[in-house]
């Protein structure tokens, strides 16, 4: 598959009854790294993200020194990044504004 298209009008998968969240992960050239479906239900993205094989590996340095970006609702980690609430700081400014510019590029 090499361009993903929008699912169509009740493509949803379910089981049981309950709603299937996947979640896929992409490199910067477009292609799945990991794909995970689990979690049945109303689910935090921060809980599908621990579960996730991506990020196991995360938790496990298999990718290195990188990082992923996430949002207020994760807890902060040497591997995923959260923003301040209320930087107080000029270095907390200045974490808040790497962040930014990196959400930018």
């Amino acid at each position: 598959m090499d361009a993903l298209t929008e699912p169509t009008s009740g493509s949803d998968v379910h089981i049981s009854g309950k709603l299937l969240m996947p979640i896929g992960v992409c490199d910067a050239k477009y292609k799945f790294i990991d794909l995970t479906v689990k979690q049945p239900g109303s689910v935090h993205d921060s809980t599908m993200f621990k579960a996730s094989g991506f990020g196991k590996k995360c938790a496990l340095g298999i990718y290195g020194e990188g990082f992923v970006l996430g949002d207020s609702g994760y807890g902060c980690t040497p591997y995923l990044l959260t923003p301040y609430n209320a930087p107080q700081s000029p270095s907390e400014v200045y974490y808040m504004f790497k962040l930014l510019f990196k959400n930018m590029t």
